[in-house]
């Protein structure tokens, strides 16, 4: 026993070594996209106009109804890889193979009913400006082409974010964003239709993406070679799960693009363009935030399977309150100071932008703190009933903004709405967290983590109310801007950290300190 107990301490050791080394790979990736991303949007903003920006994003809109699928499947496939990892005789190759004949066949279905079903709902019932039909067209079969990419290049990046080499998977995340970037540049300097071309031009980046990942898998793992697999019970296992996965996801995707489209249809393009802007800024805080839960998803997937609940736990709950405060130290002076960013950021700011990103961030306060829970329930087997019930609120979403647009209601309720929507989500999760590890219920995660953010969240909130509410000047604005910061990140370590954890984020920077 006490050999095995130090196996297991030893191992622990290993894996919280290789999170710690991916955290920062992805934090390093993570900055450098967003520093990227932002200036993009505001080059694409004022290339396109926001009349073209609102136009692109709800036509984008539309073929991301179908990207549940792809979004089903890739979760799918990441726990099955990961399960498999985590056996000491696991099947991986053949789980990829599974995989990939499943996403040909996924990506064939979503061909099919973008060009039939999707594109008759563009052309006869989304709000499109007189004369932009061609573009709109060209910008749909555009976004289409990259849907189908994203698709066919999961199983590879599912393959390394299992093998948790993140380094490549930085490298070319920063490569695809500096093509972006050039992308957005080209708009600016061309005589031709600038939404045209930015549709046709992002779709070559994304042809480019999957290029890359299919020659670094081909020659990195073994697993990853390209093949077709009809293996009858890894089928049935994985599409019986991806089901139930297909339900889930296609609720978000739902609740998202139907509020968008029903800010298209109650208020304007204009409300698209603000949501836009919103996205990106969500984006921007998904990537950085992601990238760090990326470095925590493998092993909890494989603790899973390994049986390793004690160190389970353990990482579930220092995966959520790592990413609450990392996205609350980042979001808060943006927070206080948003209108400002945005006038700095973008050339021209659209109507409801300012609000639509404050609500869109603390959405994703909220997203992030109980994603690490989803990952839990989402390594077992047995999610039906958690996929149904999830589904059935996200679904209440649109349903809800509907009823307050009819009302006459302005058009942040949109968003509102989904704040309430997540916290609901949230005591979800840590209802069926509870059903895979018995530990884990509303009084456990309430000590150890809700009470503790929440405390620190209030204080910090309280210091920047106070702070801002007395700068009069530019001076005393950005005092205040670097004195929430740090009070974020002091509130943090004292008030959120437990003393364990305190000791341990101690020791790792003595440890960095010394490599100096």
């Amino acid at each position: 026993m006490a050999l095995i107990y130090s196996r297991q301490m030893v191992d622990n050791g290993f894996n919280t070594k290789r999170i710690a080394k991916n955290t920062i790979v992805l934090y390093l990736r993570s900055i450098i996209i967003m520093m990227i991303a932002l200036y993009t949007s505001r080059i694409v903003l004022k290339g396109l106009g926001v009349e073209d920006y609102g136009l692109y994003n709800v036509v984008g809109g539309v073929v991301s109804l179908f990207a549940f699928l792809r979004t089903s499947l890739a979760k799918s496939t990441q726990r099955f890889l990961n399960i498999e990892m985590g056996k000491p005789n696991g099947r991986v190759a053949e789980i990829f193979k599974v995989a990939m004949t499943l996403h040909i066949c996924i990506a064939v279905i979503i061909f099919i009913l973008a060009e039939t079903v999707g594109l008759w709902f563009l052309n006869y019932y989304i709000n499109i400006p007189q004369g932009r039909e061609f573009a709109a067209n060209i910008i749909y079969q555009s976004t289409i082409v990259s849907l189908l990419e994203s698709v066919l290049v999961v199983p590879y990046t599912a393959s390394i974010i299992a093998n948790e080499d993140m380094r490549f998977f930085a490298v070319v995340s920063i490569i695809e964003s500096v093509l972006k970037l050039v992308v957005a540049i080209l708009i600016t300097i061309t005589s031709f239709d600038h939404l045209v071309v930015y549709g046709v031009l992002l779709s070559i980046v994304s042809i480019i993406d999957i290029l890359l990942y299919i020659v670094y898998c081909r020659y990195k793992f073994e697993e990853a070679k390209f093949g077709l697999s009809f293996d009858r019970y890894l089928l049935r296992q994985i599409t019986g799960y991806t089901s139930w996965n297909i339900l889930g996801y296609s609720s978000v995707v739902a609740a998202k693009q139907g509020n968008n489209i029903l800010l298209n249809i109650y208020h304007s393009v204009v409300a698209n363009a603000a949501m836009g802007v919103a996205n990106q800024v969500n984006s921007a805080f998904t990537t950085f935030t992601g990238n760090f839960q990326t470095a925590f998803n493998p092993q909890i997937t494989k603790s899973y399977a390994a049986g390793d609940y004690s160190y389970l736990k353990t990482l579930v709950f220092a995966s959520s309150k790592i990413s609450f405060f990392l996205i609350t130290i980042m979001s808060l002076p943006i927070i206080f100071n948003m209108e400002s960013v945005l006038e700095i950021w973008l050339t021209e700011v659209p109507q409801y932008a300012s609000v639509f990103c404050v609500l869109v961030l603390c959405d994703k306060i909220l997203d992030v703190l109980s994603t690490p829970l989803n990952y839990l329930i989402l390594s077992t087997s047995n999610i039906r009933n958690y996929q149904i019930l999830s589904s059935c609120i996200y679904f209440s979403d649109p349903i809800i903004v509907l009823l307050f647009f009819i009302a006459g209601s302005d058009a942040y309720y949109a968003l509102i709405v989904k704040i309430f929507i997540m916290i609901l989500i949230l005591f979800l999760r840590i209802h069926y967290s509870n059903k895979v590890i018995d530990s884990i219920n509303i009084v456990s995660y309430s000590k150890q983590v809700l009470i503790p953010i929440t405390l620190s969240l209030i204080l910090t909130l309280v210091v920047g109310w106070i702070m801002f509410h007395f700068s009069t000047t530019l001076v005393m604005h950005l005092l205040s801007t670097i004195i929430l910061f740090f009070c974020s990140v002091g509130c943090a370590y004292l008030i959120g950290l437990s003393a364990d954890e305190r000791l341990q984020v101690q020791n790792m920077v003595r440890k960095k300190l010394k490599n100096i």
